[in-house]
């Protein structure tokens, strides 16, 4: 039995009913519309953006101590930037299955 054969049936034999067919999308409908109240929502938190980024440069500049002043430090810089890139060193091996593997 050819290696494409193999994995076919070991494939068949760890799907389960709810598992997606070939061509067929989990979600046909894609991601809800948003409704207008969420639009508001996001509206009125722009809205205090300004107000919200002063309190954080207040606090920054002359908060009470330290760890206030480097959260929100730490916060505007993440909001102009992104936050830091997190290297992950991981040594990943693979393992071919069989069918006796799984028996």
């Amino acid at each position: 039995m050819s290696v494409a054969a193999k994995n076919a049936e070991i494939s068949k034999k760890l799907a389960t009913p709810a598992s997606f067919k070939p061509g067929k999308t989990g979600n046909p409908g894609g991601r809800p519309k948003k409704t207008p109240e969420e639009f508001e929502l996001i509206a009125a938190c722009k809205s205090k953006t300004p107000s919200a980024l002063a309190v954080m440069v207040r606090i920054m500049e002359s908060g009470a101590n330290e760890r206030n002043q480097l959260a929100a430090a730490t916060a505007i810089i993440e909001r102009a930037y992104g936050r830091a890139v997190q290297v992950i060193d991981a040594k990943i091996t693979t393992h071919e299955l069989t069918l006796d593997d799984l028996a």
